[in-house]
């Protein structure tokens, strides 16, 4: 461990942990081994494993043999450990590891009544196409309300809010960045949510019943594939390459509503389950 490696010893030694559960891939290679040499051997080290499936752009950082145990979310990251010749007898296919919020109350199977609430997704520092994404919604002002996710981005904050001041037609609403409880609570309002193709984004979705469009405007990195291919395997993956596309997608949902509600309940037949308290 070269970057960071004064400020987990520090970490380590003031919580003094029992467990380490290590959810990234550039924490399983080195960081397992540093903090059984602060902690001692006794330290668990639990490696949960987000991605929902394996094959290309699968990081090969996931799989640390210093783990004790391997947490996956589906059984198609357990076909790629065992490809990856990784210890059958320390994987463990457990589900999603959520804040509380999100394994409490899952999304009602009948929306709130009024207009339906399309979110648009951010990714790290507010990234987003926001602006490009909301002309394609000007036609559906007075049949579709909006809320632009901009997280700690105030530029992003800004652009939206110019662009909604000169379209005031659109229904459209800002918010900056969201805790666990306030995210939860949005996607059990969401009619649908687009968002960049990221395993949390798409396991809260499916967690919570929330039809997610895959928003791959602009460069796909590899990893971004896995969610979408595992999408596709449930037959729930509807994915845009150009903005003009989510009005496609946004015209047949709401032209026809038996569609969208049929994806919907396969959405909660689909639903990841898991039991933290286990």
């Amino acid at each position: 461990v070269l970057f960071g490696h004064r400020y987990l010893v520090e970490l380590l030694l003031s919580y003094q942990p029992d467990l380490l559960i290590s959810t990234h891939p550039h924490t399983n290679r080195g960081h397992f081994d540093l903090a059984k040499r602060v902690l001692g051997p006794q330290l668990r080290c639990i490696t949960c494993c987000t991605e929902l499936d394996g094959g290309f752009g699968f990081s090969r950082n996931w799989v640390s043999r210093r783990t004790d145990l391997f947490w996956t979310l589906t059984p198609g990251v357990d076909r790629e450990l065992r490809r990856r010749r990784f210890p059958s007898e320390c994987v463990s296919c457990l589900g999603p590891l959520h804040a509380p919020a999100f394994h409490h109350s899952p999304a009602p199977a009948l929306l709130p009544a009024g207009l339906p609430v399309l979110v648009l997704g951010t990714g790290a520092n507010g990234a987003n196409n926001h602006p490009r994404l909301l002309e394609q919604l000007l036609p559906f002002a007075g049949r579709l309300q909006v809320i632009a996710l901009c997280g700690k981005s105030q530029d992003a904050i800004q652009s939206v809010q110019e662009w909604s001041a000169a379209h005031p037609a659109l229904a459209v609403e800002t918010r900056g960045f969201l805790g666990p409880e306030a995210m939860a609570d949005l996607y059990r309002q969401a009619w649908a949510l687009v968002g960049r193709p990221g395993a949390r984004t798409a396991t809260e979705a499916l967690t919570m019943g929330c039809p997610l469009i895959f928003n791959h405007y602009g460069l796909t990195m590899p990893q971004e594939l896995l969610a979408p291919r595992y999408f596709k395997q449930l037959g729930l993956e509807v994915s845009i390459r150009r903005p003009r596309q989510l009005a496609q997608v946004v015209q047949r949902w709401l032209d026809e509503p038996e569609t969208y509600q049929a994806l919907r309940q396969r959405y909660v037949a689909c639903r990841l389950d898991s039991a933290p308290s286990v």
